[in-house]
């Protein structure tokens, strides 16, 4: 259940497209069961045709792609040698509040949704994907269970709000309404899924980490409240669909920022593959890579960062993502948010990060990670602003020119795929940014960055002479863990950054945190 990220939306184009010979399944009509057009809010009148067992492949779906059905499946099939297949579907979609997938308010057919209203239904759809696939398993005298429910939603609540009408709450009121909304859901997941069963059962319940620090965080409160709630982790490590090309409609399109890649939906997948195997198989009592407390030290010119580390030791990655200051994506500040600034970090004892500070530090202090979105500032200035033709896309292409080779400092960025060139002005109204696609070095020697024109943000040209920096799309950070664990899919599409047919890498990445307080030792 979710929205668009649980969807794939713009996840194209879909890169598993054959079967993959794990054996998992999906229903006849696809992964995707809840429709505007067939029985939304009262899917019990769906044709139990529809519902026989298909292999398990991607299917478009509108520009609706790959999603993280794959990469689980056929990642916990081979790594956990289950006797028996896997059958995956998903009733959500994109754009949607909690409250507007969930069974206590189905907020979606509410008239005040405006724009958004519909029928609602999707939970009762994916409820009813379970009376279906018990029917049709039972007609195949087939043994049925339920193994767990993924959830992929969150973004739309990063607002505070609850859903489109009421006003955005305080953080503290929101992360606690948004935490009891995600474990009363739940807990209406046991027992439906129970009546349907015939039996009592406590569904393991797994969600990502939606990106920033608001979602997200309530998501943490509720997997440490709920014991048979999983967070697997955050997504920031993987590349965006502003990477991908689509056809739809005769046009090609760009997908947004806030979507995935195919490959990075098929990786997500495996990372909640792999969590649910170390759950279920391995009895582990899983979480993820997160911070256990803060601490100073006697002259309080140094911090130490004491984290949960699934497979230690803990890595300053700066390989994998560019590095993120010098704290790797830690930021410290005073109860004002002013700013501290962090000399160095360091790990030490393979789960502590050591922090070093300038001056001793006198006020409440706090620390947060993967807030940021900078990579770094240029050393030169724009020293050239020229059209570049029409790219291979048929898009049409802008290019801006730097003065000197320094293509090496986006080298880890290059591998990722696309990322964003800003400026540096004192009036807000002079702000633009532009999402780099292609890098190179000209006759004369210079750096050039290419991206499109459609792509540059509210038509605001560049000006030779403004200074410059790059970012990623995503906040992140570099600390991650030594997961060892081998992939079971590689990188497919080749069309963006430079890791093709490299596996993808399941080490456990830091989630994203603000507000922890830095305490006496």
């Amino acid at each position: 259940m979710g929205q668009s990220l649980g969807a794939g939306e713009q996840s194209l184009p879909i890169i598993t497209d054959s079967i993959t010979g794990y054996g998992n399944l999906k229903f006849r009509m696809g992964t995707h069961t809840w429709t505007y057009n067939y029985f939304p809010d009262n899917p019990n009148l769906r044709s139990l045709d529809n519902f026989d067992f298909a292999p398990l492949i991607a299917n478009r779906r509108v520009v609706e792609g790959e999603t993280i059905a794959n990469g689980l499946c056929d990642y916990f099939t081979e790594k956990s040698k289950i006797n028996g297949k896997l059958l995956f579907s998903y009733a959500g979609q994109g754009g949607r509040y909690l409250r507007e997938l969930d069974k206590r308010h189905d907020d979606a057919k509410d008239l005040r949704a405006e724009r958004r209203q519909s029928k609602g239904g999707h939970y009762k759809t994916s409820i009813n994907d379970v009376l279906k696939a018990k029917q049709k398993a039972d007609s195949l005298n087939l043994t049925y269970n339920v193994m767990a429910v993924t959830w992929m939603q969150g973004e739309a609540n990063n607002t505070r709000k609850l859903n489109r009408w009421d006003e955005a709450l305080p953080r503290k009121e929101f992360l606690h309404a948004y935490k009891n909304d995600l474990i009363q859901l739940k807990k209406d997941y046991d027992t439906d899924i129970s009546n349907i069963l015939g039996k009592e059962i406590n569904v393991p319940f797994f969600t990502y980490q939606t990106g920033g620090t608001m979602s997200g965080t309530a998501q943490l409160l509720a997997t440490e409240e709920n014991p048979n709630m999983y967070m697997v982790g955050p997504t920031y490590m993987m590349p965006n669909a502003e990477n991908t090309v689509y056809e739809y409609r005769g046009k090609k399109y760009h997908g947004d920022g806030i979507h995935l890649t195919a490959d990075s939906e098929r990786w997500l997948g495996e990372q909640f593959g792999k969590v649910i195997k170390r759950v279920l198989i391995d009895k582990e009592d899983w979480q993820p890579l997160r911070p256990l407390k803060a601490y100073f030290s006697e002259d309080k010119k140094e911090v130490y960062v004491k984290f949960h580390v699934p497979r230690p030791p803990l890595v300053l990655d700066t390989i994998f993502l560019p590095k993120q200051g010098q704290s790797y994506g830690i930021r410290m500040y005073d109860v004002n948010k002013k700013v501290i600034p962090v000399k160095s970090a360091k790990i030490i004892d393979g789960n502590t990060i050591q922090l070093s500070v300038q001056n001793k530090i006198e006020k409440e202090t706090y620390l947060s990670y993967g807030t940021r979105s900078l990579v770094k500032d240029l050393s030169e200035p724009i020293h050239k602003i020229f059209d570049s033709g029409t790219n291979e896309h048929g898009f049409k292409e802008i290019s801006i020119e730097f003065k000197g080779n320094f293509i090496d400092e986006f080298s880890t960025l290059l591998d990722e795929g696309v990322f964003y060139l800003g400026n540096r002005v004192k009036n807000s109204s002079e702000f633009t940014n532009l999402i780099i696609r292609n890098v190179y070095i000209n006759d004369a020697e210079n750096t050039v960055l290419a991206g499109e024109f459609d792509d540059l943000r509210k038509d605001v040209p560049f000006k030779v002479g403004q200074k410059c920096y790059i970012s990623r799309r995503y906040v992140y950070g570099n600390l991650r863990d030594s997961d060892s664990e081998k992939s079971v899919f590689n990188f497919s599409d080749t069309n963006y950054g430079k890791r093709g047919n490299m596996n993808y890498p399941l080490f456990n990445w830091c989630i994203s945190f603000q507000d922890l307080i830095i305490k006496e030792k």
